[in-house]
């Protein structure tokens, strides 16, 4: 395998979002390869590697140098092109959609353009990225990541429920709200609240070690509501 060159780019997110360094190879990014600052310290995540936390990111850079190089299967695409396809480079697609050449290559690995890989380099399908362009990027998260989930978190236990809510499915969504809006209007303790990809997937990871976390669909988490809500009800009525 060739001489693979890792650099490191400081992502600036939103307020409150926390401090992360993506990864490229031979100036190209790493889909899925960055370091991420966490209360304890700094998280490595890497293709095909378990997570890892370290103590200071120059430690945690120095473990990705040291980390075995990546083939091509390394860069995610998230939804294939068609073998006919008219196939563009990320840079081209960029200038069609008037993004990044970076934010193309997110946008193939989580599958909302598709695309191919060629010898390390993401192609995309030309017309997918006209067509994406005649209607507009939305701004904000777009694929998996634009899904919302419903968190539910029982007062007194150490279980608690997470169900994922797809974008696009908009009377889940507004039954989760309800939902969320019943159960803070009880009188129990309970937590419950929609969240977006980016917050949940965030809290999942500070609290891992202190809780246990059910992934759910929204209906176990109304059955579990109304168990628990069963079991109330002799001690209201004594």
């Amino acid at each position: 395998m060739s001489t693979q060159v890792r650099t490191w780019t400081e992502y600036c997110g939103a307020e409150g979002e926390p401090s992360r360094w993506d990864l490229s190879i031979n100036d190209r990014p790493v889909p899925g390869g960055y370091i991420e600052k966490t209360a304890e310290g700094f998280e490595i995540h890497y293709p095909h590697l378990p997570l890892k936390k370290l103590t200071t990111l120059e430690e945690a850079k120095r473990s990705l140098e040291l980390a075995p190089p990546i083939s091509t299967a390394g860069l995610k695409v998230g939804r294939i092109a068609d073998e006919d396809s008219d196939l563009i480079s990320s840079a081209e697609a960029g200038e069609i959609l008037g993004v990044s050449r970076f934010r193309v290559n997110a946008m193939v690995a989580s599958g909302v353009l598709p695309g191919r890989r060629d010898n390390g380099k993401i192609l995309v399908d030309r017309a997918a990225a006209e067509q994406k362009a005649a209607q507009g990027l939305p701004e904000g998260p777009q694929g998996k990541f634009a899904n919302l989930f419903l968190f539910y978190a029982p007062a007194g236990e150490r279980t608690q429920y997470v169900a994922e809510l797809e974008a696009d499915d908009a009377d889940s969504i507004e039954r989760a709200r309800a939902f969320a809006q019943e159960v803070m209007e009880d009188e129990s303790e309970d937590a419950v609240e929609v969240r977006d990809y980016l917050r949940m997937r965030n809290f999942l990871r500070r609290h891992e070690n202190e809780f246990e976390f059910a992934r759910s669909v929204f209906g176990d988490l109304v059955e579990e509501r109304a168990r628990r809500a069963s079991l109330r009800i002799p001690e209201t009525e004594a």
